[in-house]
């Protein structure tokens, strides 16, 4: 059975046996008695059984924590670069790069989906957010920033720790090939701030110890504001997914949105270390 939902799935077990053998801490995939490593529970509902791990989740007063976890995040990208499977890309995986390449369809998407619903505010920001990026980012230099293969939902109750070690990173349900910044730019939000929808002001020093793992490249500095906004901002075919599933759409759609003001107004307040010592 290898239909929409199932495929990726698959796809995502294979990464995770890749990085297990690549030393990166990741729980051993189970196999289902017919020999597959994913369980498909239904449209939208992706699932991977793995062996249970012992740990607590992450302290945000820890630093040596949150220097372990970006670390792990790094070696999570330099271990994809050698995983050779074909990207998938379907409506559950996130496709940051058709802000640029098809903006004003998925605007246009989002207002159908959510017209009449109460939503003109959001949707207004997310039209002028849009334009607002690809003028700062334009697409010919979003294109040319380093790809890998993203966890694409690395936060804190997705990593389990044991007295300051990272024992295991769960959830690869959304794995795919994309933008390493995006990454990067998801998990500063989650780990470097004791408030998730909170301004990234008071984190600017605990981001800079975060970005230290990464190496970023002059171009990825410079992206790196428009990625913590960008990486918040949901397709019209996520929130499709989220309805099908019994979510509420709308109010996810103001929970993004609320959280992508505050950042944007906090974004100068990053704390990025400098190019070459300047």
């Amino acid at each position: 059975h290898r239909d929409l939902h199932s495929f990726p799935t698959r796809r995502s077990s294979d990464l995770q046996d890749h990085l297990r053998r690549h030393g990166v801490p990741v729980p051993q995939v189970v196999a289902s008695a017919a020999g597959e490593g994913c369980v498909d529970a239904g449209p939208g509902s992706l699932w991977v059984l793995f062996r249970f791990v012992p740990g607590h989740h992450y302290q945000h007063d820890s630093r040596m924590q949150l220097r372990r976890a970006a670390g792990c995040l790094a070696r999570i990208h330099a271990a994809g670069a050698g995983f050779t499977a074909r990207p998938v890309q379907d409506e559950t995986i996130p496709d940051l790069l058709r802000w640029w390449t098809h903006g004003e369809e998925e605007i246009a998407g989002l207002r159908d989906m959510f017209g009449g619903a109460g939503a003109d505010a959001e949707l207004d920001f997310l039209d002028s957010w849009r334009a607002a990026l690809t003028r700062d980012l334009p697409l010919v230099a979003a294109d040319r920033l380093p790809r890998a293969w993203l966890h694409a939902d690395f936060h804190p109750r997705n990593v389990i720790f044991a007295r300051d070690q990272v024992r295991a990173v769960l959830d690869f349900d959304v794995v795919h090939y994309g933008f390493r910044l995006a990454d990067i730019a998801y998990a500063m939000h989650g780990f470097c701030q004791p408030d998730r929808t909170g301004p990234a002001t008071a984190a600017a020093e605990a981001s800079a110890a975060f970005l230290q793992a990464f190496g970023l490249t002059g171009p990825e500095r410079r992206a790196l504001p428009a990625f913590l906004v960008a990486v918040h901002a949901r397709t019209a075919a996520r929130y499709r997914v989220r309805q099908r599933e019994g979510a509420d759409p709308r109010g996810a759609l103001r929970t993004h949105v609320r959280r992508m003001r505050a950042l944007t107004a906090a974004a100068a307040a990053l704390g990025v270390p400098p190019e070459h010592g300047q």
